[in-house]
């Protein structure tokens, strides 16, 4: 019995040796595989930068597959060359790593996408990954010489508000153009509320002009961006005295509603004014036509009436543009301001004028060889159905000889205050001269009837 246990231990310790042997033999064969790379990660992403304060940011990674040693890089934006991170190793356990390194962020750092690139290694090899991570820089904005004028206006009055917005760059205060300003006002015992917007300039300066009606505060305000951080404007105060009698224009209206471009409409209306419990005509007060074309953002002035002893006015306004008409009223003595609703008319362009050319004529006939032959006709336009001389024109002189299908260029001329044109060219062989008007944005082209000229030897 003891013979036989002992034949089994030794088969036993023969079978282990051979194990281990065989292990041996497969680790000498092939090397252990490389490792991984996972959870490459950047907290936070983006970093921003706001202020004077450094932002922590955590890099960090894990590795598998027992990764002997890691290496970790950050790159700046171009041009820039990368920098090594400290990194600080923490075993997960079956061969897992955690790889971490903390740094911080401040405004010296460059704004844009940085890398983060991570390196793992061991017998088996090595591997690499990559992260992109944005680095933020918010920067400090104000606003300058904020200013509302008049501080005093009646109700209803405009008030013109001023400023500039200036934002903190690395290389100093500087404007920040194209920026939306908003206009916030708080009456007496009321908040803030906001009633207009404008833009910053290139030079980062503003101006908005908004009508008033009770006393209060205006100040600007800016929203910030990715970039930028908000403002609000020291506050201006302005105070609102009540006029006597409220205006109102009714009635407004505009014709004809389509027009040709360059004709006439007639814009008119009627100012009113409330007394006691009714409201009448006011006589002897300037009211303004303001016009807003399609597309923009600015009304101009484009006529004005006086009303008459019912309030009414009327104004005669040639239509160049599609756009929007208004009455206004600016106010006065006792009268607060008012404006009527906007009118929309449609104007068309005008549709190129005909022309033609008479009288077109080439002498002498016949003419010498070598000798100069002169022309001469008229070149009229069709103005409101009346063909009338068509002045400061350019028109061309062709010339086909016998033989040729071709007609070929000589020479131009203007026509003079009544349309007329004179030419004169040497003329060697017999053929056929006309004159051609090609038309512009205003007329259409039309040529003469060619006219023959013989040329003789004698």
């Amino acid at each position: 019995m003891l013979r036989r246990i002992s034949t089994i231990v030794a088969a036993a310790a023969v079978g282990s040796t051979s194990l281990i042997t065989a292990t041996a033999a497969s680790a000498a064969v092939g090397a252990p595989p490389a490792p991984t790379i996972v959870s490459v990660s950047v907290v936070p992403n983006p970093v921003v930068v706001t202020g004077k304060d450094k932002v922590a940011v955590t890099f960090s990674f894990v590795t598998g597959n027992n990764a002997t040693a890691a290496e970790a890089y950050i790159k700046p934006p171009a041009p820039s060359v990368e920098s090594k991170l400290d990194l600080t190793k923490q075993n997960l356990g079956f061969g897992k790593a955690r790889w971490t390194v903390k740094t911080a962020f401040d405004r010296s750092a460059k704004a844009g996408d940085w890398n983060f690139r991570v390196l793992a290694k061991n017998s088996g090899g090595d591997r690499s990954d990559n992260k992109t991570f944005e680095v933020r820089q918010v920067w400090e904005t104000t606003f300058a010489d904020f200013d509302a004028r008049p501080r005093f206006v009646k109700r209803g009055d405009s008030v013109n508000l001023t400023g500039a917005l200036r934002v903190n760059t690395p290389e100093g205060w500087k404007a920040l153009g194209g920026a939306d300003v908003h206009i916030a006002f708080r009456p007496f015992g009321g908040s803030w509320e906001r009633v207009d917007r404008t833009r910053s300039g290139g030079d980062g300066k503003f101006f908005e002009r908004v009508r008033a009606f009770r006393s209060g505060w205006f100040r600007a305000e800016y929203d910030g961006s990715k970039t930028t951080h908000a403002a609000k404007s020291d506050s201006d105060q302005v105070s609102v005295k009540r006029s006597s009698l409220d205006t109102r224009i009714v009635r407004f209206d505009v014709s004809p509603d389509s027009v040709k471009k360059g004709e006439k409409v007639t814009a008119a209306g009627v100012l009113l004014a409330e007394e006691g419990r009714g409201w009448d005509g006011v006589r002897g007060k300037r009211v303004d036509i303001l016009f807003k074309a399609k597309g923009e953002r600015e009304w101009q002035k484009v006529g004005s009436d006086w009303t008459d002893g019912r309030g009414r006015f009327e104004e005669d306004i040639t239509a160049e543009t599609s756009g929007w008409f208004r009455a206004v009223f600016d106010g006065s003595r006792g009268l607060k301001d008012s404006s009527s609703r906007p009118a929309f008319v449609e104007v068309a362009e005008a549709a190129p004028a005909k022309t033609r050319i008479v009288r077109f004529n080439g002498y002498p006939e016949p003419v010498k060889f070598g000798h100069y032959v002169k022309f001469r006709g008229k070149l009229l336009v069709l103005d409101d159905d009346e063909w009338v001389g068509f002045d400061k024109a350019k028109v061309q002189l062709y010339y086909k000889p016998n033989g040729t299908q071709k007609w070929e260029f000589v020479r131009t001329s203007w026509t003079d205050d009544d349309g007329r044109f004179f030419l004169s060219v040497k003329d060697w062989k017999s053929g056929w001269w006309k004159v051609v008007f090609t038309g512009d944005d205003k007329a259409e082209s039309s040529e003469a009837r060619p006219d023959y000229i013989r040329v003789v030897r004698r």
